[in-house]
C-alpha cells in the first residue's frame, strides 16, 4: 500500500493550526471593530457627562455674576452720580465683598462710554472711553446684562472677559453701565472649573467661537490663544456650528482625539472635553498585541500538540490496520479484532439555571415570574440529589474524598437559586398551596413574593433529618424577623400565608390562583415599562444594601451613578408622560461570556 504523506495525524494539526489563526485573526477584527466601537460610545457617554458638569458649572457662576451685577446696577441708579462721581467710590467701599466676584474690578461708564469711577483704581482707567465697546453698546441696546468677548485689556494688555448690566433711573433712563472684569490669566472662576480636570488624560477647553479665542484650557500654552481655521477639525468645526455631542476627529497637533462638547448659553462659549485616541483605546490595543504573541506561541504548540493526541487516540485504528495486514499476510491467524471503547463523562443537565441565565445573559425579558401549575407551588426537590452522601458513607471509598465532592455539588445546587438572586431584572413568585424544601430555597432567593390564602411554607428538611442548605438560612434571615426562622427551623411547622403577610414574607395574599397570577403579571408588566437600567441598578444596589453597611451602600451608589446615570432615559420619561403615551427604553445589553 503506497505511503500516504497527508495522513490523519497530519491533516488534523493543519486544520487546528489553520482554525487558530483564523480564530486569532478573526478575534483581532472583533476587537479593532467592535469592541473599539463600544468603547468609543461608553468614554463618549462619560466624557459628555463630564463636560456638561464643566459647561454647567461656568453657566451657574456666571449667571451669579451677571445677576450680582444686575441688583448691584439697580441699587445704583438711585444715586445721583452725575454731579457727584465720589458716590460711586462710597457705594464700592461699601459693597467691596462684591469685588470678589471680579478679580479685576468694577467700574462705571457714562451713556457715552466714558469712565467716571473704578475699584480698584486702576491708573489711566478713569476718563477712559470704553463706548466703542461690545459689552457697553449691547447693555445699552438691550438693557441686560450682557457677557463681552474676551480681550486683551488696553491698559495692562492682559486677557480679560467683561460682563456689563445697564444703571436705569427711575424713570427707566440709562444713566450709565456698570462693568466687571475678569482677568483670565490669574485664578478665575472660569480656570478653577477646568483646572478640577487637570491631571487627568486628555484635557478641557473652553471656546469663545465669536472672538475665535481659548477662553480657558488645562493646558496653559493654549489660554487666550486663536483657535484652529475652519476645514483642520472636523469636530472643531461641528462644534463651532452649534453641535453638542461627541466624536473622534484628528486635531490641530495632528493627534487623533475623542472629543465631546456642550455649549454654555450665558456667555455664548462651549466647552470641550478632549481624550487622545491612543490613551482611549489603549486597552483594546493591549489586547490585541497579547492575542498576537499568544497566536505566535500557540501556532508553534498546538500543532504538535495536536498531533500527539490525535496519533494517541488513533492508535487503536493503527492497531486494528496492522492486524487485519497480518491476517491478510498469512502472519497471523484469524481472530476477533481488537475493539477500544471509551464511556463518556456522566453530563449534569442545569435545565432551569440556563433558562434563567440565557434570559439574563441576553436581556430577553424586563421581568421574570416564577409560578407553577396544579394544587401546590412545589414539594421540594427531589431526593435523588442525595444519592452522593449514600455512596459517601457506605463503607467503599474513601469517604473524605467522596464528601469533599459532595460539597461542591451542594456549591452546584446553591447556584442554581443564587441566579435569581443575582439575574439583573427583578424575579416576582406567585405561589398557590404547599412550598416545602427547596421551594422555600426558591422563593427566598426571588425579589417579591405573592401568595394564595390557601398557600404555606415549610423548611421541611428538618422533618427528614437534615439542615436546610442551598439558601433557605442565609436569605429568609434577610426576609422575615430571625425569632420566625428558628420556629421553622427547629419544628418543621407550616407558615400561613396569612402570617407570611404579617411578617414580611409576602407582599399580598390574594383568594383564588388566577387572582393572583393576574396580580403578579399587572405588577411584571408595571416593571417592564420602566427603565431597564434603572430597574437593574434598583435590584443591584438593594442587594448591595442589604449584603453592606449604610456608608458602604451610599459609596457604591454614588460611585455607580457616574457610569450609569442616563440623561437620555429620564428625557425619554418625561417626553411620554407630556405626550401622554407609554415611554420607549432600550432593553438591556446581553452579557458577554467571551471575548
Amino acid at each position: 500500500m503506497p505511503h500516504r504523506v497527508f495522513r490523519l495525524t497530519v491533516k488534523f494539526p493543519l486544520f487546528v493550526l489553520g482554525m487558530l489563526l483564523a480564530v486569532i485573526w478573526g478575534l483581532a477584527f472583533h476587537l479593532n471593530n467592535v469592541l473599539k466601537r463600544d468603547l468609543e460610545y461608553l468614554l463618549s457617554v462619560q466624557q459628555f457627562s463630564a463636560v456638561s458638569v464643566i459647561a454647567a458649572s461656568i453657566e451657574q457662576e456666571t449667571r451669579l455674576r451677571l445677576k450680582t451685577l444686575a441688583d448691584l446696577a439697580r441699587t445704583l441708579g438711585s444715586v445721583d452720580f452725575g454731579a457727584d462721581p465720589g458716590r460711586i467710590d462710597d457705594f464700592f467701599q461699601n459693597n467691596s465683598v462684591i469685588g470678589a466676584l471680579f478679580n479685576g474690578g468694577l467700574f462705571v461708564l457714562d451713556p457715552q462710554g466714558i469712565c467716571l469711577v473704578d475699584a480698584p483704581r486702576i491708573p489711566g482707567r478713569v476718563g477712559l472711553n470704553l463706548g466703542e465697546r461690545e459689552y457697553f453698546t449691547a447693555a445699552l441696546a438691550r438693557r441686560e446684562p450682557v457677557v463681552g468677548t474676551p480681550r486683551t485689556d488696553r491698559l495692562s494688555g492682559r486677557p480679560q472677559v467683561a460682563m456689563s448690566a445697564p444703571i436705569s433711573d427711575a424713570a427707566n433712563r440709562v444713566k450709565g453701565v456698570l462693568v466687571g472684569i475678569t482677568y483670565l490669566d490669574a485664578d478665575n472662576y472660569i480656570g478653577r472649573t477646568v483646572a478640577t480636570y487637570d491631571g487627568e488624560p486628555g484635557g478641557v477647553l473652553v471656546i469663545d467661537p465669536l472672538g475665535g479665542r481659548f477662553v480657558a484650557a488645562t493646558d496653559p500654552d493654549r489660554i487666550f490663544a486663536a483657535i484652529p481655521a475652519s476645514g483642520v477639525n472636523r469636530m472643531h468645526d461641528r462644534y463651532m456650528a452649534g453641535y453638542e455631542g461627541s466624536g473622534v476627529a484628528v486635531n490641530s497637533r495632528g493627534v487623533e482625539e475623542l472629543s465631546s462638547s456642550r455649549r454654555i448659553p450665558a456667555t455664548g462659549w462651549f466647552a470641550v472635553a478632549v481624550l487622545p485616541v491612543a490613551t482611549a483605546f489603549a486597552p483594546v490595543t493591549a489586547i490585541q498585541r497579547t492575542i498576537l504573541g499568544a497566536a505566535l506561541v500557540l501556532s508553534v504548540i498546538l500543532p504538535w500538540l495536536a498531533a500527539a493526541v490525535v496519533g494517541r487516540w488513533l492508535e487503536p485504528l493503527r492497531k486494528t490496520t496492522l492486524a487485519l495486514r497480518e491476517m491478510t499476510a498469512g502472519r497471523r491467524v484469524l481472530s476477533a479484532l481488537p475493539v477500544t471503547t471509551r464511556d463518556e463523562v456522566g453530563e449534569l443537565i442545569e435545565s432551569f439555571n440556563e433558562l434563567v441565565r440565557d434570559i439574563d445573559d441576553h436581556a430577553r425579558a424586563r421581568c421574570i415570574v416564577v409560578s407553577s401549575t396544579g394544587k401546590h407551588f412545589s414539594a421540594g426537590m427531589d431526593l435523588k440529589v442525595f444519592d452522593g452522601v449514600e455512596a459517601a458513607t457506605d463503607g467503599h471509598g474513601d469517604r473524605h474524598t467522596a464528601m469533599e465532592a459532595f460539597r461542591r455539588h451542594v456549591h452546584h445546587l446553591q447556584g442554581a437559586f443564587s441566579c435569581l438572586d443575582q439575574a439583573r431584572m427583578p424575579v416576582l413568585a406567585a405561589i398557590q398551596g404547599a412550598c416545602i424544601g427547596g421551594g422555600v430555597d426558591l422563593v427566598s432567593a426571588c425579589d417579591i413574593r405573592y401568595a394564595t390564602a390557601d398557600a404555606f411554607f415549610c423548611i421541611q428538611e428538618i422533618n427528614i433529618g437534615m439542615t436546610a442548605d442551598v439558601g433557605t438560612f442565609p436569605r429568609l434571615c434577610k426576609l422575615i424577623p430571625e425569632g420566625w426562622v428558628r420556629e421553622m427551623a427547629y419544628t418543621g411547622r407550616r407558615l400561613p400565608a396569612a402570617k407570611a403577610k404579617e411578617i414580611g414574607l409576602v407582599n399580598e395574599v390574594f383568594d383564588t390562583h388566577e387572582a393572583l397570577l393576574a396580580h403578579v403579571l399587572d405588577t411584571a408588566r408595571e416593571i417592564a415599562s420602566k427603565a431597564p437600567l434603572a430597574v437593574a441598578g434598583s435590584k443591584v444596589m438593594i442587594n448591595y444594601a442589604r449584603d453592606h453597611t449604610i456608608a458602604d451602600g451610599l459609596d457604591y451608589i454614588a460611585t455607580w451613578q457616574t457610569g450609569m446615570f442616563s440623561g437620555a432615559h429620564m428625557s425619554e420619561a418625561f417626553r411620554a408622560r407630556q405626550e401622554g403615551r407609554a415611554p420607549r427604553f432600550p432593553d438591556l445589553h446581553p452579557v458577554r461570556r467571551r471575548m
